[in-house]
């Protein structure tokens, strides 16, 4: 069996029915060594395949290719052996079968970690391969995790996949605390307390899911926990997305400086948003739910205050905040411009319902012309195949709303009708819009 030059009989040898196994090269080419003599002088022409039996069993060879002018291998012939044949054997064997001295060693079908790190034989038999519950790590008998609490010992039943043991912790049963949902999902009681903490509302014990979301002036968040029952939503985002978690300390908005209100929102955007900011629109509907009726229609004023926002964003540690703004700001600078428009296309509404309301009202119309303030426009729209009409908001004082609209809104039906759009009497305290 020779590289130094091309072989002249190539060969696979088959070992399949040899009991001796070869741990290696060494151990191949002392066999080749012992059985090569034995194949010199036989004839290959018309024999492919040719067998030697011994006490350990039989020995094939089998010729694949053969150069035709060798009739016979001999000292010099040189033979390549392209493939050897074996029978399958399990070379792993369980550490805790054999130390056990079990008659029937269990084939090493998993492997023990801790055996591994500390260079033992880490192989372990399905039989005596210690599985806890929550990960699929192996262990032995002889390290299988006992439970974490001090003092305890107990042989470890799962891994806690709460946020502080992040299932590298293993606990007993004893202090197993189930997922209130889902019975596959165990904490240890430190994690549970974690992941449900008891509601802030005095003399609750329902787990608080709900985290305030409000921020400090240094970014800070408050955090407190709440259940559903005693949590605040504070819808800011719109009706089909969650809103921003409050507690009992902070959901009291009605009222706040602009500037705080918008910063908690353009935070919360940051934090649950990835810094997908609302539209102006949807601040001006917040400001409008906390009392802020002049602001809410000054779209050039609400970005003011988003500026002034921007403009302490970097000093407040909050992460995103900054980035969020300035990728919100050129959505901004376009939709002011829209607004803008849709604020002289009311205005320009408003002079035509003055007139309106001045020739249909001979008693009390100038009265109510003089009074008649623009609250805010929106164009028409379609939205799912439905078209909706454009709306306008005007502010009136409430002793001359009835006089505006007349009996059954008949009058407001016939100035609708003229302007081609729906008037709503804004209220005079939040701005919220009625017929």
């Amino acid at each position: 069996m020779s590289n130094s030059r091309p072989a002249q009989i190539e060969a696979v040898l088959d070992l399949r029915e040899w009991s001796v196994p070869l741990n290696g090269p060494d151990d191949l080419r002392a066999l080749w060594a012992a059985l090569e003599p034995q194949f010199h002088g036989v004839p290959l022409a018309g024999h492919r395949s040719h067998t030697w039996r011994a006490a350990a069993g039989a020995i094939t060879l089998e010729v694949v290719r053969a150069d035709p002018a060798v009739l016979a291998a001999g000292p010099d012939t040189t033979v390549s052996l392209v493939a050897i044949r074996e029978a399958p054997w399990h070379g792993r064997t369980c550490r805790a079968c054999e130390s056990g001295g079990e008659s029937g060693v269990g084939q090493g079908v998993h492997r023990c970690d801790t055996c591994a790190n500390l260079g033992l034989d880490a192989d372990v038999c399905a039989a005596h391969a210690v599985l806890v519950e929550g990960t699929f790590a192996v262990s032995c008998p002889e390290h299988r995790p006992s439970c974490r609490e001090e003092g305890c010992g107990s042989a470890a039943t799962f891994w806690c996949s709460g946020s502080r043991c992040r299932s590298r912790t293993a606990w007993c049963d004893t202090h197993r605390v189930r997922h209130p949902q889902d019975p596959d999902t165990a904490y240890c009681p430190a994690c549970y307390r974690l992941a449900f903490p008891v509601c802030e509302h005095p003399g609750c014990a329902a787990a608080g899911t709900v985290t305030c979301d409000w921020h400090d002036q240094s970014g800070r968040p408050c955090d407190a926990q709440a259940c559903t029952r005693h949590a605040r939503r504070w819808q800011v985002f719109g009706p089909k997305e969650i809103g921003l978690g409050l507690c009992r300390t902070h959901d009291a908005v009605q009222g706040r400086a602009p500037m705080e209100l918008l910063h908690q929102i353009c935070v919360g955007a940051a934090r649950k948003r990835h810094g997908r900011m609302p539209s102006l629109q949807a601040f001006a509907h917040t400001l409008r739910n906390c009392g802020h009726r002049a602001l809410a229609v000054d779209y050039p004023g609400i970005r003011s205050v988003l500026d002034a926002v921007r403009t302490r964003a970097d000093a407040s540690g909050v992460r995103g905040l900054g980035p969020g703004m300035d990728k919100a700001a050129s959505g901004w600078h376009k939709e002011l411009s829209r607004l803008h428009g849709n604020s002289v296309a009311g205005a320009e509404l408003l002079d035509r319902l003055k007139r309106l309301v001045l020739l249909g009202d001979q008693r009390f119309g100038g009265q109510i012309a003089a009074e008649l303030r623009l609250e805010e426009y929106k164009p028409a729209f379609t939205a799912g195949g439905k078209a909706h009409p454009g709306r306008l908001w005007v502010l009136l004082p409430q002793d001359l709303r009835g006089l505006f609209s007349g009996k059954a809104r008949a009058r407001a039906i016939a100035y609708e009708r003229e302007l081609g759009v729906e008037i709503k009497l804004a209220d005079n305290n939040t701005g919220k819009g009625r017929r």
